[in-house]
């Protein structure tokens, strides 16, 4: 059941996108896209870092489960520190790792050297999967309900503090990711952009002029929220916005169709990226114009990878390869793709 619910989480949210720091912006701007590129790797629920220090989520065939990797370098598959029994946010603040485990029905802080293990958030075990970011002194997490015919029943959006500690519900029913710029927490709830103050604790509809039914976030960029629709016969077909949350408006930027489906997008440096087909057996490409660009990277990693978050303006993926002694893909390494 386990896999079956991490599918199907992964299939509701499992968007890996957010733009990377633009220089020309000035240097407190930059710090804000850090801390966004962040947020966006806690919801990738693959991979977070802090500095070069990088943790990773990586599937284990014999033990059917996942283990949670601290390394101090991104190239280093480093040591597992622990295990959970599905996909889960992750999240590195000072030496501390955090991340949940449905199973044993928390959230957890552990350090990085895998000592000093503590329960900072209890729900009722294997009932929710879980998706949480850290923003500052606040964790926010949304709890995801299913039956026991794993059926989607509801979700609940939280805020507390970094301790689990004043937890207050944000709002029922929220299925997209979610982002925090200045005071303000950012998500989709039907067709609709909301706006949570954490300041005076209220949550308002934010009116872009976009139907948001169906719709992703694919990441934030300082006031810019990015929107992306996946449709299509096939799901092959993206099209992206941008949302100045600021001054309530959108713009299209950029529409692409492709012959396979299309279960991931990542917006890097303005521009945006794709991955199709059906996992294990991946692609990724860049979008120009109404265009596809797989071959300008097929050389740099093989067969198979997703879109995993960013580092150092750069989009990192995981690299799978065919084993035939187990007759299954397996994880390779981690590449960053330097933009």
């Amino acid at each position: 059941m386990k896999k079956v619910l991490s599918i199907i989480l992964s299939l509701i949210i499992f968007t890996l996108s957010l733009s990377a720091g633009i220089s020309a912006f000035a240097a407190d701007t930059a710090v804000k896209y850090e801390a966004q590129k962040k947020q966006h790797n806690a919801q990738a629920a693959t991979f977070n870092y802090n500095g070069d220090k990088t943790v990773k989520l990586i599937y284990n065939f014999k033990s059917d489960n996942y283990k949670v990797y601290y390394s101090p370098k991104l190239t280093k598959k480093g040591t597992a520190i622990c295990s959970v029994s599905d996909i889960t946010s992750l999240y590195i603040k000072g030496n501390y790792v955090y991340y949940a485990d449905s199973s044993k029905g928390g959230i957890y802080r552990r350090r990085t050297d895998g000592k000093k293990v503590k329960k900072i958030i209890s729900f009722k075990k294997n009932k929710y999967i879980v998706r949480f970011i850290i923003s500052g002194s606040r964790l926010i997490y949304n709890l995801y309900e299913f039956t026991q015919d794993e059926a989607y029943l509801k979700t609940r959006l939280y805020v507390s503090d970094v301790k689990g500690s004043e937890k207050k519900l944000i709002a029922k029913n929220v299925k997209s990711d979610f982002y925090t710029y200045k005071n303000m927490l950012y998500f989709i709830k039907g067709k609709e952009l909301m706006r949570y103050d954490f300041k005076e604790g209220e949550l308002k509809r934010r009116y872009v002029g976009l139907d948001l039914t169906g719709a992703e976030l694919a990441g934030m960029e300082n006031n810019i929220l990015y929107v992306n629709y996946i449709k299509g016969d096939l799901d092959n077909i993206c099209n992206f916005y941008r949302a100045d949350v600021e001054k309530q408006k959108y713009w299209k930027y950029e529409s692409v169709e492709v012959k396979a489906p299309i279960h991931n997008a990542a917006i890097c440096e303005n521009k945006p990226y794709i991955v199709t087909g059906t996992s294990p057996v991946t692609e990724f490409a860049a979008v120009r114009g109404d265009r596809a660009d797989y071959k300008s990277y097929k050389k740099k990693y093989t067969a198979g990878g997703d879109s995993l978050g960013f580092l150092k303006n750069s989009i990192v993926l995981d690299n799978q390869i065919y084993s035939e002694s187990r007759d299954d893909f397996v994880f390779n390494k981690y590449v960053v793709m330097v933009k």
